[in-house]
């Protein structure tokens, strides 16, 4: 852990430099238009207010005659939609903008993503069996295209889907891959996270010690970057660990330092 670094977070210097532009001069500018989307999505908590960048961006590229263009929108829409709870409707835009995507000839990369994007759709439904087949299909566009970190996700992903059939070995190997290539790229965020979902499986399956060994490692990692939040469920699940062992006062201890970071995030 300690070769992971805490570096600025640039993404809210990003946001607000985006929102000084004139909206006049921001509508110009499709990509624009997405990337502030994006950031209000996963970075401030705000779909229904990245659903508007989106659309604006989908009716811009519609007027440059950038079909593509539209399409990707599209699919950030369907994330959108995702993510305010609206899973049926995100597979729907999802599976429509893949479509246009595959039909307008894309960029590997973006269909990949649309793809890897309904696949989690498809797991907020409950369909896991759909989920995977997809994730695994975006795992393979990934692969071919050298993109690691998307690698390392997918992994991730299709451990937490496997875990949910209860498929807890096939699941230890997709987090080992994704563990080492956080490893390997230094993204200590994702190393706690993965470590965090290793530590539930193994809980799931009684080996409380070594899954005590992942929480901590992933709580570890979390405080030296300052997440809290990942600080939070590591905290929970160490908790987790001693009620199952009913060590009840060490497990009080665990989930009030959980609530505490839960709060300050």
């Amino acid at each position: 852990p300690s070769c992971f670094k805490s570096t600025p977070n640039s993404t809210l210097t990003l946001n607000h430099w985006l929102a000084e532009i004139p909206e006049p001069e921001l509508i110009q500018r499709p990509r624009l238009l997405l990337l502030r989307g994006r950031i209000l999505n996963w970075d401030l908590g705000e779909p229904k207010l990245a659903m508007v960048f989106f659309e604006r961006a989908q009716a811009q590229f519609r007027q440059q005659d950038d079909l593509t263009g539209a399409a990707e929108a599209q699919m950030w829409q369907a994330v959108s939609l995702r993510i305010m709870g609206r899973a049926q409707e995100s597979i729907s835009l999802a599976t429509k903008a893949l479509d246009q995507l595959t039909s307008l000839k894309a960029d590997d990369q973006i269909i990949a993503l649309a793809i890897r994007n309904r696949g989690i759709a498809h797991w907020t439904t409950g369909n896991i069996t759909a989920a995977l087949r997809d994730i695994r299909q975006a795992l393979e566009l990934f692969e071919r295209l050298g993109d690691k970190y998307s690698v390392g996700m997918c992994h991730h992903e299709i451990g937490v889907f496997l875990v949910a059939q209860g498929n807890i070995s096939g699941a230890d190997q997709h987090y080992r891959q994704a563990l080492h290539i956080w490893e390997t790229l230094g993204n200590a965020n994702a190393l706690a996270n993965t470590l965090n979902s290793l530590g539930v499986s193994l809980q799931m399956i009684g080996r409380y010690d070594e899954a005590r060994q992942q929480f901590n490692e992933s709580l570890e990692i979390a405080l030296q970057i300052g997440a809290t939040r990942r600080a939070a469920f590591a905290q929970a699940g160490i908790g987790d660990t001693y009620l199952e062992l009913q060590e009840y006062e060490r497990a009080i201890e665990a989930y009030t330092k959980s609530t505490d970071f839960a709060q300050e995030a």
